[in-house]
């Protein structure tokens, strides 16, 4: 179902109504049997007396030197708007299609176990930076049994910091 259709200067008459009746939107609504909120917005944009004439163009947009700049940044913004929303849909795409590493292959858990393994050499305790990098520290362990030229370079009285 759709609404009914009002000109311009209907609005402008309806919006001057109601002003003139001290803005009072209820009775205006019901007077001309519309919904207050329409009432409301129209004495919202013509409370300042009616615009300037707004002709439309071939693709439905009104010339841009006859409205205010109020208007014109509104456009700009709403513009600006859709144009981020774009960006958004085109990034979830690239993000959908381009190959980012998957935590789950074997070559980045390698990568992840090195560094936590270079992390905790440094002082920092294992079972952190196996939490922060989403690995239990079983798995890390049995990472390090099954490398073992990654702890080669560990002094034999030098132990694995957290190791159960």
């Amino acid at each position: 179902m759709t609404g009914r259709k009002f000109t311009e200067e209907m609005r402008i008459a309806i919006a001057t109504y109601c002003i003139e009746h001290n803005y009072n939107y209820s009775e205006t609504a019901r007077r001309y049997r519309i919904n207050y909120q329409r009432v409301y917005n129209w004495v919202k944009k013509y409370q300042n007396g009616p615009p300037q004439s707004t002709t439309a163009n071939a693709s439905g947009e009104c010339r841009e030197a006859s409205l205010t700049e109020e208007e014109q940044l509104r456009r700009e913004y709403e513009g600006l708007q859709r144009r981020f929303g774009e960006l958004l849909v085109e990034n979830a795409h690239l993000r959908k299609t381009s190959p980012l590493p998957d935590p789950s292959s074997r070559k980045e858990s390698a990568r992840i176990y090195q560094a936590i393994y270079r992390l905790s050499q440094e002082g920092y305790p294992v079972t952190l930076l196996c939490e922060a990098a989403g690995k239990t520290r079983q798995s890390f362990y049995q990472y390090l049994e099954k490398h073992p030229e990654l702890t080669q370079s560990l002094k034999p009285s030098e132990p694995i910091k957290d190791r159960p």
